[in-house]
């Protein structure tokens, strides 16, 4: 599955939602007032992922923009592991009031660790009970690729991939080893994430691959 990343709102957003199975709403980064947040939030017409980093955000704020997408309907939200625990507690709490699915998220967005360093961070979220945990780093080499790719031998419910250049062809590769899905950009010019690939390019990937898959 393909779970298009949106950063900025594009014309007619409603119509063009409903060609996705998945999209993540990206609260940090859309600038919406709050009657167009609100608007946005009551008619998301496919599942989606709340989502919003702490960039230019208190505590509180990010707690009502979350609440806010829990209480509308939000099928997952993403917490990231350094959250400050009182704010992720909440949230967590809401969430499962809600039948909203959480996603506990470490992101490193300068290098991958070694293995056996990335295996503790994987224990730290498996602590936190997720429904799903996500790990990203940013890969300077293709070792590192294959590094971030090796996490999905020691859990089940897990997204793992890089990011930059050298994890591009991780957002592709992931789905073959089991993630549930795939992040991607609405377009070339709308990336949410370094090395991001773009909606198009994306699903023309993943047909590709499952076509080599049944052969």
């Amino acid at each position: 599955m393909i779970c298009v990343s949106i950063g900025e709102l594009p014309k007619n957003y409603l119509q063009l939602f409903k060609k996705f199975e998945m999209i993540e709403l990206r609260f940090d980064l859309l600038n919406l007032n709050e009657d167009d947040f609100q608007t946005l939030i009551a008619n998301v017409p496919t599942s989606w992922i709340a989502t919003c980093r702490k960039s230019g955000f208190s505590n509180d704020e990010r707690n009502k923009i979350l609440s806010d997408a829990i209480m509308a309907g939000a099928d997952y939200i993403d917490l990231e592991l350094e959250m400050d625990a009182c704010l992720k507690n909440d949230l967590v709490r809401k969430a499962k009031a809600q039948g909203t699915k959480i996603i506990h998220s470490w992101h490193d967005f300068q290098k991958t660790p070694q293995t056996d360093e990335l295996i503790l961070i994987l224990n730290q979220l498996k602590q936190l009970d997720p429904d799903l945990l996500k790990m990203v780093s940013f890969c300077n080499s293709e070792d590192d690729a294959e590094t971030i790719l090796g996490l999905y031998q020691f859990s089940e419910n897990i997204l793992a991939f890089g990011m930059g250049e050298y994890g591009r062809a991780t957002r592709i590769k992931c789905l073959r080893l089991g993630a549930p899905y795939t992040y991607t950009s609405l377009s070339e010019t709308s990336n949410t994430a370094p090395g991001q690939l773009d909606y198009a390019t994306m699903q023309t990937m993943s047909e590709i691959n499952s076509r080599h898959r049944t052969k």
